[in-house]
Formats: structure tokens, C-alpha cells, sequence
């Protein structure tokens, strides 16, 4: 992993620290891990939401108490974001919106079964 190898050349300078969760549903536990994230001395966390919507409250908290937090994979839900616009800057050509990845992932999953020459009966 390049953040790794990036904070081992840096290890004085900060500690790294990578938590995930189990699967992109398992929101309550990245709910407990971003909250973990406000109340400990974290300066920045990079996030790829399991629910565009009910992780914008506490990634806006969490800028709130100076964490620089980078969104990627899944874009945050754009009413929500307009709801809290004052804090936050589009990335657009590095995230997409989780039904999109999804979609995009079917779809292939469907392309690669027809060319194995599967009968998918049912996604």
C-alpha cells in the first residue's frame, strides 16, 4: 500500500492508522469509526462512504474540529452536501456515486459471465 511505504519514509513526522469496515454495508461500524476519528488527535482521514448520506453529519463534524477529511469512491450525497455547502469542495473526477460503482461492477460481472458462456439467472 502506498500510504504505508509514504509514512514509513515520514515515521517520525506522524503515525498512520487504517481501520475499515467488514463490507460497503456495514455503515454502524464506520459510523463508530468516524466518531472514533473526531474524538482522538487525527488530523486528516480519507473515506470512501458506505451511506452518502448518513456519513455527511460527521464528516462535516469532523471538519468542523480542523480534521481535513478526503472523500473517494462513493460521492457524498449532493442534497446533503448542499445542505452543508459552506464546507465542502467537489472532487468530482476522482469519486462516483455508489450506485454508479454499482452499476458499472454488475455490469461487468454480466459481461465477463457471458463471455464464459454462464447463464446468470438472477443479480
Amino acid at each position: 500500500m502506498a500510504f504505508k511505504a509514504y509514512q514509513k519514509a515520514r515515521f517520525a513526522q506522524y503515525d498512520l492508522i487504517v481501520n475499515g469496515i467488514k463490507d460497503e454495508q456495514d455503515t454502524s461500524n464506520q459510523i463508530k469509526l468516524v466518531k472514533q476519528v473526531i474524538v482522538s488527535e487525527i488530523i486528516g482521514m480519507v473515506i470512501a462512504p458506505a451511506d452518502s448520506k448518513a456519513l455527511v453529519p460527521l464528516i462535516k463534524k469532523a471538519i468542523d474540529v480542523g480534521i481535513i477529511a478526503v472523500n473517494i469512491d462513493n460521492k457524498l450525497d449532493d442534497a446533503a452536501l448542499k445542505e452543508r455547502a459552506s464546507w465542502c469542495r467537489s472532487s468530482a473526477p476522482i469519486t462516483a456515486r455508489a450506485r454508479i460503482n454499482a452499476q458499472q461492477r454488475t455490469l461487468g460481472f454480466q459481461d465477463a459471465m457471458k463471455a464464459a458462456g454462464v447463464n446468470v439467472v438472477s443479480v
